[in-house]
């Protein structure tokens, strides 16, 4: 099945309509969808190229290209080796690496993911923007969706809002949750003294997080979370709120629990949605990277 396109056969009642109203009421793109595919040649009428203001007549059959917009974007793409989890004409879904910016800022300008997702597409004959649905710190691991066009990251964005996107994530934590499972919710607020870092407060955005402990040791567990929220920072904010901050967090982590790995051991594990094009139930998971062995032993493999 062709994953970057929708279609919709005509009926006898909707006979006579324009093509852009059937579009928005019929496939319910949104209005910016629909004017991209008027300005790129991105509407078909069985087969053939027409105006959003053409009619229809039954039987029918309207397309909407939803990759039809060529961009050569100006961040400059990097060749680098990417882990792919999954790829179709709609999005992919990469497992990122520690230590990677998810797209460049004042202080990274190259090295992103956006500049090796660039590459990786240019490579193939696709020039698009990078449409990142979600975000991971730099030193989180796992799953990254990129979609190829707006709609299909809208459309997962609205799943992510409605709970159709589940996103769930692993982390070593010191010391273990008491209790061992259970619901973090904490207001979550940007620190005035910090352009970086996050606080509770009654003051912040409702934030919650649903944890369960997967194993657990004296000293360490590995735990599972699912957010019900998505605020920067809110998994490690709650855990050091809670009591058992990430191995390896040096931001959120106490005196008392000394960073033993090079970065916070914080993995988006597995990503749960329906398709935007399909509507197949899909399911990702990123296994977890091989450090997680050396500083949390018994999470590896």
């Amino acid at each position: 099945m062709n994953t970057d396109r929708l279609t919709y056969e005509v009926r006898q009642q909707d006979a006579g309509r324009e093509v852009q109203y059937l579009l928005r009421e019929r496939l319910r793109l949104p209005s910016g969808t629909i004017k991209l595919l008027k300005y790129n040649s991105g509407i078909l009428l069985d087969g053939t190229p027409v105006r959003g203001t053409a009619r229809t007549e039954a039987g029918q059959q309207i397309t909407a290209l939803l990759n039809c917009r060529r961009v050569v974007s100006e961040i400059q793409p990097e060749p680098n080796e990417l882990d792919i989890l999954y790829e179709d004409d709609a999005f992919l879904v990469v497992n990122k690496p520690a230590a990677t910016v998810m797209h460049p800022t004042c202080r990274h300008q190259s090295g992103t993911l956006t500049n090796y997702l660039l590459w990786h597409w240019q490579q193939k004959g696709i020039y698009t923007d990078i449409h990142l649905v979600g975000r991971l710190d730099k030193d989180t691991t796992g799953i990254v969706i990129a979609a190829r066009n707006g709609y299909v990251q809208e459309m997962l964005r609205r799943q992510g809002e409605n709970g159709q996107l589940r996103k769930y994530y692993l982390a070593a934590v010191s010391p273990p949750p008491s209790p061992l499972s259970g619901k973090i919710d904490a207001p979550v607020l940007r620190d005035r003294e910090s352009i970086i870092k996050r606080k509770v407060s009654e003051e912040g955005a409702r934030a919650v997080t649903h944890y369960r402990t997967l194993s657990c040791r004296e000293d360490y567990a590995v735990v599972e979370f699912l957010l019900e929220t998505g605020r920067t920072h809110q998994i490690r904010v709650h855990c050091s709120h809670a009591g058992f901050p990430i191995i390896g967090d040096t931001l959120y982590g106490t005196e008392t629990v000394p960073p033993r790995a090079p970065h916070q051991l914080l993995h988006a594990y597995k990503t749960e949605l329906i398709h935007p094009v399909t509507g197949e139930a899909l399911a990702f998971t990123a296994p977890l990277p091989q450090e997680w062995g050396r500083y949390a032993p018994h999470t590896w493999p």
